[in-house]
């Protein structure tokens, strides 16, 4: 089963009801332009900067290298796909068994592909350079780890939350197997906000993507609110995970 690119990157990351769900075509490699073209378009970051630069930790401290192998890349693509599915598995397991039904070699293979597709095109769009991968990589780890401990701490029973139809539920963070896409795409753009002087904007990450733009800054906003906006990643984590990043490149 292949999973369908036009759905994990148009998905909104609320639980929303998808009564009319946002459906985006697969753009043709001729529809798509770097994100280096878009030079002009300097990214409003008012979102991230106000409560996390000041914990910045300057990415200096690595080489700007563009090191990072096919290899490299495939194996973060399976590592997080383990973490979604991990995740899901958590916060939402009734969900998780109807969707999985005892496919989760096929459905993690599915995953696999389509990380691997988005990482590689927001890679060599955006220019990243090894350590902003790893930021990257790293972000979406503390993204997956947040939402499990404010789920297990607001349900110790484990038991999955009824949705309520009466609550506005739209700004509530749901990791689903329908939108990991999306939680991917804006910790590229968070990630890109925080390390970069003059990052993209999410018009810009919006074309490449053919991602309707609201639900790019909507789900933007959510996953800065799921983290207390501290974007920040430590100097521990991102040595470590650059480092067998660098050993993987080198095997």
């Amino acid at each position: 089963m292949q999973a369908n690119p036009s759905i994990i990157l148009s998905t909104p990351i609320s639980n929303t009801p998808p009564a009319t769900p946002t459906v985006c075509g697969k753009p043709s490699p001729n529809e798509i332009s770097p994100l280096s073209d878009c030079i002009g378009k300097i990214a409003n970051v008012s979102h991230v900067t106000a409560n996390s630069r000041r914990s910045y930790v300057p990415s200096c401290h690595f080489t700007a290298t563009h090191t990072f192998t096919p290899t490299v890349i495939h194996t973060i693509s399976k590592h997080l796909a383990k973490c979604i599915l991990h995740t899901h598995a958590i916060v939402s397991p009734l969900e998780h068994e109807q969707e999985i039904l005892g496919s989760e070699a096929e459905t993690m293979k599915s995953m696999v592909t389509s990380i691997n597709w988005i990482f590689t095109k927001a890679i060599k769009s955006a220019l990243f350079t090894d350590q902003e991968i790893t930021h990257s990589f790293a972000l979406v780890e503390k993204i997956l780890q947040t939402h499990i401990a404010q789920f297990t701490s607001a349900n110790p029973d484990g038991m999955e939350p009824e949705i309520s139809k009466e609550k506005d539920n739209s700004d509530h963070f749901v990791l689903s197997t329908k939108n990991y896409g999306t939680v991917l795409i804006c910790a590229f753009i968070i990630s890109t906000k925080y390390l970069r002087d003059h990052p993209y904007t999410n018009r810009a990450w919006s074309d490449l993507f053919n991602i309707p733009n609201g639900v790019l800054q909507h789900s933007e906003l959510i996953i800065c609110h799921l983290l207390g906006f501290d974007v920040s990643v430590s100097l521990s984590v991102l040595e470590r995970h650059f480092g067998q990043l660098v050993s993987i490149c080198r095997a």
